[in-house]
C-alpha cells in the first residue's frame, strides 16, 4: 500500500513536527528527518505522478557540468539516455520522493535547497530530486527526534515494506524499491543504477 507522510513517521514513533513549501526555510534547528513530498497532505497519498516528472534542461545542464558521467560504465550520449535511466526508479503510486535525516533540519534542508545539481556539497544527498520539475511544487514535512539515524531507517524499511508488488517489478532496480531520490538502504546497500561519475570532483 502507497506510504503517506504521516504513517512513515508513524513507524518511527514520530508525530509530524511542521511543513514548508519547497526552498522555505524549516521554521526548527534541532535534530530529526524531514520527507520531501508531492503531497500537500500528509495524511494522504494524493498528488502521485504516473511518470516521472523529469526536468530535460536541468538534466542537460548537470551532463554540461560534470561530461565525466557516465551510464553502466559508458559515455552519455545524451540527456535523453540520463532521463529514460533517471525515470525508470519512479514509483509512479508513491507521493514521497525523498526521506532523509539532519542534526540541524534547519541547516540540512537549506543546504539541500543550495546544492547545485552536480555539486559535491554542501549536500549531495538525494541530489536527484533536483532533477524533477517542479520542484518549488515540492513539501518538506519534518519532525524533530534525537535518534534521526535510527529513525531514517524505520521510515524507510516501512517504505519498502509499503510498496506494491507490481511498481516494484517495473523498476530498474526492483530489490530496492526507496524513494526516487533516495540511493542507500540500508546502510552500506546502494541503488543499482548505473550512474556514475555525477558529480563535479572536490
Amino acid at each position: 500500500m502507497p506510504s503517506t507522510v504521516t504513517s512513515l513517521l508513524a513507524s518511527a514513533g514520530l508525530r509530524l513536527g511542521g511543513h514548508v513549501q519547497w526552498k522555505a526555510p524549516v521554521p526548527v534547528g534541532g535534530s530529526g528527518v524531514y520527507v520531501v513530498s508531492v503531497s500537500n497532505d500528509p495524511n494522504k497519498g494524493n498528488g502521485v505522478v504516473a511518470r516521472a516528472p523529469i526536468d530535460g534542461s536541468a538534466v542537460a545542464n548537470w551532463l554540461k557540468r560534470v561530461p565525466a558521467l557516465r551510464i553502466d560504465g559508458e559515455n552519455c550520449a545524451n540527456a535523453d539516455e540520463l532521463c529514460r535511466r533517471l525515470s525508470s526508479f519512479w514509483l509512479s503510486d508513491e507521493n514521497v520522493v525523498y526521506i532523509g535525516k539532519a542534526t540541524s533540519l534547519r541547516s540540512r534542508v537549506g543546504d539541500y535547497y543550495r546544492t547545485p545539481l552536480g555539486d559535491s556539497r554542501p549536500h549531495a544527498g538525494g541530489h536527484w530530486i533536483k532533477t524533477l520539475f517542479p520542484l518549488a511544487a515540492m513539501h518538506v514535512y519534518f519532525a524533530e527526534t534525537p535518534d534521526y539515524e535510527d529513525a531514517e531507517q524505520a521510515m524507510l524499511d516501512a517504505f519498502v515494506r509499503g510498496t506494491s508488488g507490481l511498481i516494484r517489478e517495473n523498476l530498474f532496480d526492483p530489490s530496492l524499491p526507496i524513494p526516487f531520490a533516495n540511493l542507500e538502504f540500508p546502510r552500506g546497500i546502494r541503488k543499482k543504477h548505473g550512474i556514475t561519475g555525477s558529480k563535479v570532483p572536490r
